[in-house]
C-alpha cells in the first residue's frame, strides 16, 4: 500500500522535505501560541483591558485622589506624585493625537482611563505619542497618556515599554516564530539538498548507464539507505555489462566464424557452369554477409562508448545522400551549407545512412531536410519517401532489434536482421536526441530526428 502524502505526483522530494520541515515547525509554534493564550486567560477580550488598567494604575490612583481633595491641596499632591514617580509629569499644554492615528494599544489605554473616570469629558483625555517605533504590522513604543486638570494643566503618564507585550503576548510569539523561521528555512533548504543530492546523483548515474554501458558507476554517498541502493545499482550494473559483453563476444565469434564457410561457398559457386544458378547463390551469400555485417555493427554499437568531437552535420548528411544516390537523382537534400555539432560523426553517419538506405530500398527515393534552431540549440533532420509507408501499429515495434517489416510491403526486398532502425535509434538516443516515424504526404514514410547541437 502506497503511503499517503499531501503532495501531487511529480513534486521533487527535496521540495517535499522542505515543506514538511517548515510545516511541522509552524504547527508546533501554532500549538505553542494556543497553549500560551489559554494559559494567560484564553481569548477573553477582558484580559487585555485588565492589563491596560493595571498598567495605568499610578495615573488613575493620583487622579482619583486629586478629584476628592480640595483645590488648595491638589497642587501639593501632584507635586509629590511627580517627584515620586518619574513617569508622571505636569505640562502646561500638549497636542493630542487624532484618535484615528492611534493604534490598538493606545486605544486600549485611552479606553481604560475613560472607563475609570466617566465624569471626564472625552476631549480631556488624550494620547500623545512618545518614542514610537514602527515594526510591521504593529507600532510599539512608549505611550504618553494625558488628562486635563481643572486648572488647564495636563497630567501625563508614560507606561512602561512592556505594556504592549503584556496587552498582546501573541505579538511576542509571532515575533519569535518569525525570527525562528529564517534559520529554519535555511536549515530546511540545506537538509533537503543534502538528503536529495545522493538520490539525484544516483538517478543521473542510472540515466547515463541507460545510454552508455561504460558510464561511471554511481557514487556511494549519502544516508545508509541511499548508499545501499547505490551499491546494489553498481552491482546490477556490473552484472548487466558482463552479460551484454558476453553476449556480444559470443555473437561476434559466431559471426566471424561464419565468414570462413561463406568464403568457401562463394568459391565453389564460381565453379558452377550455370550462370543463373550461380547468380542466385551469390545473391544469397551476399545477403548472408550483409546480415553478419549488420550483426557485428549492432554489437559494436552496444559495446563501445561514443566519441565526442565537433563535426559538420550538414556536410556529413550531404555525403551520405550523394553516396546513396549514385547519380540517379533520386535523393534530394535541403539544408544549410554548414551546421556544426558535437557528437560521434561515425556513429551518426551510420544511423542516417541506415534510414536513407531504407528509403531507397522500399521507395527508391528520399527527400532529406536539415534545419537548425539557434534558440534551443537543436537541429531537426527529416528523411521522407513516397513508398508504401508503415502502419501506425507497426512503427514502434520496428525499432526493436531483429524486427523486420512486412514482406508484402517490402516487395520481396526485405533482407538483413532488421537492425537498421534499432541501430539508428540507439545512436540518436545516445546523442540525447529523439527519433520518430510519421506519415508523409500524400504517401510514404517520414523519419524525424531531433538532436542537440551542443553536448548535453
Amino acid at each position: 500500500m502506497t503511503p499517503w502524502l499531501p503532495f501531487p505526483r511529480g513534486v521533487p522530494i527535496r521540495l517535499q522535505i522542505i515543506v514538511l520541515l517548515i510545516a511541522t515547525q509552524l504547527l508546533a509554534h501554532a500549538a505553542t501560541v494556543f497553549v500560551v493564550r489559554i494559559g494567560t486567560g484564553g481569548f477573553d477580550e477582558k484580559v487585555p483591558e485588565g492589563i491596560a488598567a493595571d498598567s495605568l494604575a499610578p495615573l488613575t490612583t493620583v487622579l482619583g485622589i486629586t478629584f476628592q481633595l480640595p483645590a488648595a491641596e491638589v497642587a501639593d499632591v501632584l507635586q509629590a506624585a511627580t517627584d515620586f514617580d518619574s513617569r508622571l509629569t505636569l505640562e502646561a499644554g500638549i497636542e493630542p493625537q487624532p484618535e484615528d492615528d492611534i493604534n490598538v494599544v493606545g486605544r486600549r489605554l485611552l479606553s481604560s482611563i475613560r472607563d475609570s473616570f466617566p465624569e471626564l469629558a472625552p476631549e480631556r483625555v488624550a494620547v500623545a505619542e512618545a518614542a514610537i517605533h514602527s515594526f510591521w504590522p504593529f507600532t510599539i513604543g512608549n505611550y504618553k497618556l494625558a488628562v486635563e486638570l481643572d486648572d488647564g494643566t495636563w497630567l501625563t503618564f508614560t507606561p512602561s515599554r512592556d505594556t504592549f507585550v503584556r496587552i498582546f503576548p501573541l505579538f511576542v510569539l509571532l515575533l519569535a516564530t518569525t525570527v525562528l523561521a529564517v534559520p529554519l528555512a535555511a536549515f530546511s533548504i540545506w537538509a533537503g539538498g543534502t538528503l536529495v543530492a545522493p538520490l539525484r546523483r544516483l538517478a543521473g548515474a542510472a540515466q547515463r548507464f541507460g545510454v552508455d554501458l561504460h558510464a561511471e558507476p554511481a557514487t556511494e554517498t549519502g544516508p545508509a539507505e541511499v548508499r545501499a541502493v547505490a551499491r546494489t545499482f553498481n552491482t546490477m550494473r556490473e552484472r548487466l555489462r558482463s552479460m551484454v559483453e558476453a553476449r556480444a563476444f559470443a555473437l561476434a565469434a559466431i559471426s566471424h566464424d561464419l565468414r570462413t564457410p561463406l568464403t568457401r561457398l562463394r568459391l565453389r559457386i564460381h565453379a558452377l557452369s550455370t550462370d543463373t544458378d550461380r547468380d542466385r547463390l551469390l545473391n544469397d551469400v551476399g545477403a548472408m554477409e550483409n546480415m553478419i555485417n549488420s550483426a557485428l555493427t549492432y554489437i559494436r554499437n552496444e559495446g563501445t562508448p561514443l566519441t565526442r568531437q565537433k563535426f559538420d552535420l550538414s556536410a556529413l548528411v550531404q555525403t551520405i545522400c550523394d553516396d546513396a544516390d549514385e547519380g540517379r537523382q533520386a535523393v534530394w537534400f535541403d539544408g544549410p551549407d554548414r551546421l556544426p555539432m558535437t557528437g560521434d560523426p561515425d556513429r551518426m553517419g551510420r544511423a542516417i545512412a541506415n534510414i536513407v538506405a531504407n528509403a531507397m530500398k522500399y521507395a527508391g527515393n528520399a527527400e532529406v531536410s536539415l534545419q537548425a534552431n539557434a534558440e534551443t540549440e537543436t537541429v531537426t533532420l527529416t528523411i521522407a519517401d513516397n513508398g508504401p509507408g508503415i502502419p501506425v501499429d507497426d512503427r514502434e515495434v520496428l525499432f526493436d532489434p531483429f524486427r523486420r517489416g512486412d514482406e508484402a510491403r517490402a516487395g520481396g526486398r526485405a533482407t538483413g536482421f532488421g537492425l537498421g532502425l534499432s541501430i539508428a535509434r540507439d545512436i540518436v538516443e545516445r546523442h540525447h536526441g529523439t527519433i520518430r516515424l510519421s506519415d508523409n504526404s500524400p504517401t510514404g514514410l517520414k523519419v524525424t530526428i531531433e538532436l542537440p547541437t551542443v553536448e548535453g
